[in-house]
C-alpha cells in the first residue's frame, strides 16, 4: 500500500520531493507527477523510532526496519574508496559515484536481511516492493524540428518510433522495435533535423504514417501477449516527460486519434533516477556518467537513445530499483 511505499522510500533515503507540474502551453495536457511533501522532513529530522511507530506495523516489522536504518547510517559514512572495496568483496558492480555506490550497498544489505528474515519465518511481505509490471517498454521518439523553434512555433511530428522491451525479472532487453514515420504537416525535413537526427528525407518518404506505425507497434506488443483491449503487461519508460506529454500527445492530435490509454501513465526515468540515487536534475549524459557508463551510438538517434536509456534502467534494476508509475496525463 501507499504507506509502505512511502516509508520504504524514507528508509532507503531515496526520496526527493516532487511537485505537480503544469505545462503552460495550452495545446498540451495537464501533466501530473507523484509528490509527497512530508518525506524529506521525515528523512532529515524525524527520529527513525518515531517514524516507524505507525499503526499497521508489527513489532517484528519495526525491528527489521530499525536494523535496515542502522545499516544505512553506516553506509552513508563510507567514502568512495571504502564503498568500492566493500562492493568488490561482495562481487558487485563498483562503477559509479559515491551516491550510487552507497545506494547499491543499501539495497543489497536490505535485500539480504529480508531474505534472511523470511528464512527464519518472519513475515516481511509488507516491507517488500514489487514491480507493477513485469515488462518495461523504453521509448525515445525523434520528431521534425527547426533550429531554435519551440513547441509553440513549430508543429513537431514523430518521425522515428523505437521501443525496447526489458524483462524486470531477468533485467535484460528481450526485443527491439523501430519504424520511421512519414510527416504530413511538414513533409520535407529541415536541414537541421537531418543533421541532428541522422534521418534522411528518402527514409521518411518511404515510411508509413504515424497512425499505421502505431498500429504496427501495438501488433508487436500483442504478439508478445503484452497488450489486449482491456489490459497491458508493460509500463512505458521515457527520459523525461516530453516524449509522452508533448510529442505523442501533439502527434495524436495531428493524426486525429485518441492518445492510447496505456500511454497516459508512465515512468520518467530522470525522476526515478533522481529519487533513487539522491542525485538532482539528471539528464541522459549525466545519468550515464554517474553510473560509470558511456554513451554508445549516435545521440538523437531514437533507437540509440533508447538503448542507452535501457542501459540506465538495467543498472537501476540490478541495483535494487523497483519500477513504478510516476507520471500521468489526463
Amino acid at each position: 500500500d501507499r504507506r509502505t511505499f512511502v516509508l520504504w522510500d524514507v528508509i532507503m533515503a531515496e526520496f526527493i520531493p516532487g511537485s505537480v507540474t503544469e505545462l503552460h502551453n495550452p495545446e498540451l495536457p495537464p501533466l501530473r507527477g507523484d509528490s509527497f511533501d512530508l518525506g524529506e522532513a521525515i528523512r532529515r529530522s524525524t527520529p527513525f523510532e518515531d517514524a516507524v511507530q505507525s499503526p499497521g506495523y508489527t513489532s517484528e516489522e519495526t525491528r527489521v526496519l530499525k536494523i535496515i536504518s542502522r545499516k544505512n547510517g553506516e553506509i552513508n559514512k563510507l567514502s568512495l574508496t571504502e564503498a568500492k572495496q566493500l562492493l568488490k568483496e561482495l562481487g558487485l558492480n563498483q562503477r559509479g559515484i559515491v551516491h550510487v555506490l552507497r545506494k547499491r550497498l543499501k539495497c543489497h544489505y536490505s535485500a539480504q536481511l529480508l531474505k534472511q528474515e523470511q528464512s527464519f519465518g518472519t513475515d516481511v511481505s509488507n516491507l517488500i516492493e514489487r514491480p507493477q509490471y513485469r515488462y518495461l517498454c523504453v521509448i525515445d521518439f525523434e520528431a521534425t524540428c527547426e533550429k531554435g523553434a519551440g513547441f509553440d512555433e513549430y508543429p513537431h511530428e514523430i518521425i522515428e518510433f523505437p521501443m525496447l522491451l526489458i524483462d524486470c525479472e531477468t533485467k535484460q532487453v528481450v526485443d527491439e522495435f523501430r519504424e520511421y514515420c512519414k510527416p504530413t504537416r511538414n513533409p520535407k525535413l529541415t536541414a537541421y533535423c537531418t543533421e541532428l537526427t541522422g534521418i534522411r528525407q528518402t527514409t521518411v518518404n518511404r515510411a508509413d504514417s504515424f497512425t499505421e506505425v502505431l498500429k504496427h507497434a501495438e501488433s508487436w506488443l500483442r504478439e508478445k501477449a503484452l497488450l489486449t483491449k482491456r489490459t497491458r503487461q508493460f509500463l512505458i519508460v521515457t527520459d523525461g516527460p516530453w516524449d509522452i506529454s508533448k510529442f505523442l500527445y501533439l502527434q495524436c492530435r495531428t493524426s486525429k486519434i485518441e492518445i492510447p490509454r496505456y500511454a497516459k501513465e508512465w515512468l520518467d526515468i530522470r525522476k526515478a533516477f533522481s529519487n533513487f540515487y539522491s542525485i538532482s536534475r539528471p539528464k541522459l549524459s549525466i545519468m550515464l556518467d554517474r553510473l560509470g557508463l558511456k554513451f554508445d551510438g549516435r545521440p538523437h538517434s531514437g533507437l540509440d537513445d533508447s538503448r542507452n536509456i535501457s542501459n540506465i534502467v538495467q543498472t537501476m534494476l540490478i541495483d535494487g530499483y523497483v519500477p513504478k508509475i510516476n507520471m500521468y496525463i489526463d
